[in-house]
């Protein structure tokens, strides 16, 4: 079993999510890998590092396997002596390396950067990436401005592209929402024949979740089967 979480906005807390999955097929007793080719290394500014994933990563690595093949330089934002280095991508190393992984676990889930069309180096979009490796993905999406357009857009352009298109996840939805926000849901389905694949309600990501209830969280509000592309079973011991 193998998919990828890609966002088609920003503010989807997408790695916070690809490592709860991943603590939820595990719960269901499945040996789970976490993937991400690409790790980008922390960001610098003023001394500080600022790089959510990293955080998200460094809060779940004592309960979750995490491999990457790739990581990237860091970016140095000090006036105009700006630079990010160059990285050299061998897409051999990681087909293979995936290959292996795939052989190794039961379930990967992976995470790509940012978006299906987001540039990895001068040549490489993770595009090329998920067809040479024949990931299916899933969508992660959040509120924001013409959000209903943007995730009907990146259905087609998904379905256009050939890529497997598990279904779509709505994140940081509103406890209270209005009918603008829950509408879109709705529509994605009447428009679009893209399965939805669960809804999860926002809440304060600064807070550590435990491993737990996130694993928990995720079994509650996401068809697994649906996402993983086979029939999952609950355990006896899974008490939602």
């Amino acid at each position: 079993m193998d998919v990828m979480l890609t966002q088609v906005n920003k503010y989807t807390n997408k790695s916070l999510l690809t490592c709860a999955i991943t603590l939820a097929v595990q719960t269901l007793g499945y040996n789970t890998c976490l993937y991400n080719p690409f790790l980008n290394q922390s960001y610098i500014k003023r001394k500080d590092l600022e790089d959510p994933d990293n955080q998200f990563y460094y809060r779940y690595k004592t309960h979750i396997d995490f491999v990457n093949t790739y990581k990237f330089g860091s970016l140095f934002t000090e006036g105009e002596n700006s630079t990010q280095s160059k990285d050299e991508v061998n897409l051999t190393k990681v087909y293979f390396e995936y290959r292996e992984l795939l052989s190794k676990y039961d379930a990967i889930i992976s995470e790509d950067t940012d978006t299906l069309m987001t540039p990895l180096n001068d040549d490489l979009l993770n595009y090329d990436l998920v067809k040479m490796l024949d990931i299916p993905v899933a969508l992660v999406t959040s509120p924001c401005d013409d959000w209903f357009e943007r995730l009907l857009y990146s259905i087609n352009c998904v379905n256009e592209m050939g890529i497997r298109l598990r279904g779509v996840i709505f994140t940081r939805f509103p406890r209270c929402p209005k009918n603008n926000i829950l509408n879109v849901p709705k529509n994605i389905a009447k428009y679009s024949s893209c399965p939805i694949l669960g809804i999860i309600r926002e809440f304060n990501e600064n807070t550590y979740i435990p491993t737990v209830k996130l694993a928990y969280l995720i079994l509650a509000n996401i068809n697994m089967s649906k996402l993983m592309g086979q029939k999952i079973y609950y355990p006896n011991y899974i008490h939602l």
